[in-house]
């Protein structure tokens, strides 16, 4: 998937080029939009083929660019990710006892 490595090069140029003088997380935040901007152009360019339209690397694409955005956020930004970082194992376990429950009627 060349879109998906066009998304990480062009991650690694804006963090050694015009965003090198950028606070460490913030550098963090520049390259995962940047690579999430890779997963969206391979559901970009899967549409443009006929019959090839796939919207799944939306997804992964769209998770990075949350925590990327988050990350240029600032302190409020992060401390939103930490508490999802500590709360999203709990949202597992809750979707599956839901799925486990429901598959049981």
């Amino acid at each position: 998937m060349k879109t998906r490595q066009s998304g990480l090069g062009l991650g690694v140029l804006l963090i050694t080029g015009p965003f090198h003088s950028l606070e460490e997380a913030d550098q963090g935040g520049v390259f995962l939009l940047a690579f999430a901007l890779g997963w969206g152009l391979i559901s970009l360019l899967s549409w443009l083929l006929p019959g090839r339209a796939c919207w799944w690397p939306l997804i992964p694409g769209g998770i990075l660019a949350l925590i990327g955005g988050g990350l240029l956020w600032g302190e409020a930004g992060r401390q939103v990710l930490e508490w999802v970082g500590q709360l999203w194992p709990v949202a597992l376990i809750a979707g599956g006892l839901y799925l486990i429950l429901w598959r049981r009627r």
